[in-house]
């Protein structure tokens, strides 16, 4: 299965709902193999469309939902369910049981949220889960049911409240020369607030792993250009890596940094994909390990999965410095925690902090005025 090829079937009673989950589908690169409104039907077009994911709006009773999703599950143990919380979530709704019932996830759709047509930090949040499941196929993902994917509302009323202040884990006096930044779902909107913080006069290049279609890489960098004021370019192959530019990584394409005669240049390639992406956090972090050794900077923002932890790796083993963005402000808290429980990011940052942490690393003197 891949990111263009997942098929999609879409069970909610609200015709305006199913088209709008319909364009977050198509969005996440996706096909729509069907619209169902009653869930009677809903088996019969699964045998019939044969998806790859049903995305399932919870009805007004748990057991209806729970029992639905079980019945999916035991009749095709291949299939991934993806559980919408809808608009009239009861009040005693419990994620966990519907996970227990064989959910792949379950997305929370904040009050804010719970208009007709879904809003669009929920299309955002399932367009993610959806490239994640069309990266990985239909390998079992093992997981306790009482964790989903990370995946956290924005609602701060139902997330529990976390300082988001930096914590040093280590102080490093060689500055940065060079900042490398991975993220996946919700990446578009932290890297932006993250680049509105970082000044036009930064001397350091930027070079950022998005997880990313390849028809959206272009319209993200032109979009960060717009939005930050910096210079933010989608990367081609053999680019002089000149300082202050911000480079993106192509959708489907590797990105590497590699030292040259005359300086370093990005590099691009078609190499196997790397925990089933393509960009991957991993391959950049390991050239910029190996190019700039203890001058390199790693940053791992919000997103699915553990790509950026092997890389980081790399990152520390060259003395370089390792930033990885806390829980409370990350959209999934995936590649964070994976490179934090691993012992690998030297501070733990919230998002609001991050530009301005990323700027006293790249200082020549840094903890000074820690």
């Amino acid at each position: 299965m891949t990111a263009t090829g997942a098929r999609v079937l879409i069970v909610d009673e609200a015709s305006l709902r199913r088209r709008s989950i319909a364009s977050s589908v198509e969005d996440a690169g996706c096909e729509v193999a069907g619209l169902v409104g009653d869930l009677a039907l809903m088996h019969s077009r699964v045998q019939s469309l044969l998806p790859h994911v049903v995305v399932l709006t919870a009805t007004k009773s748990n057991s209806v939902t729970e029992n639905a999703v079980k019945a999916l599950s035991e009749s095709n143990p291949d299939l991934r369910v993806v559980v919408l919380s809808g608009m009239d979530l009861p009040v005693n709704f419990s994620s966990r049981r519907v996970r227990m019932a064989g959910a792949f996830d379950v997305i929370a759709e904040t009050p804010n949220d719970r208009t007709i047509a879904i809003a669009s930090q929920t299309a955002e949040t399932l367009a993610g889960v959806l490239q994640h499941i069309a990266a990985t196929g239909t390998s079992e993902i093992q997981r306790h049911p009482d964790q989903s994917l990370g995946i956290r509302s924005k609602n701060p009323s139902t997330d529990t409240a976390m300082h988001t202040t930096s914590v040093r884990v280590e102080s490093r006096s060689r500055p940065a020369e060079i900042v490398a930044i991975a993220s996946s779902t919700g990446g578009p909107e932290a890297l932006e607030e993250l680049l509105t913080g970082i000044p036009n006069s930064f001397v350091p290049p930027i070079v950022i792993v998005q997880h990313i279609a390849a028809d959206f890489s272009a319209s993200l960098a032109e979009r960060l250009s717009r939005k930050t004021g910096l210079d933010v370019r989608e990367a081609s192959n053999e680019a002089q890596l000149d300082s202050g530019i911000v480079w993106v990584a192509p959708g489907g394409r590797h990105l590497e940094v590699k030292s040259r005669a005359l300086g370093h240049r990005l590099v691009l390639n078609d190499d196997a994909p790397e925990n089933s992406c393509r960009p991957s956090a991993d391959v950049l972090f390991r050239s910029v390990a190996h190019s700039f050794g203890p001058h390199a900077l790693s940053v791992v923002l919000t997103g699915l999965g553990s790509d950026g932890c092997a890389g980081a790796r790399c990152i520390r083993e060259a003395d370089g410095y390792v930033l990885a963005q806390d829980e409370a402000t990350s959209r999934v808290w995936s590649m964070p925690r994976h490179v934090i429980e691993a012992g690998l990011a030297d501070m733990v940052v919230g998002l609001p902090d991050m530009s301005a942490e990323i700027i006293r690393c790249c200082r020549s003197v840094r903890g000074a005025t820690q």
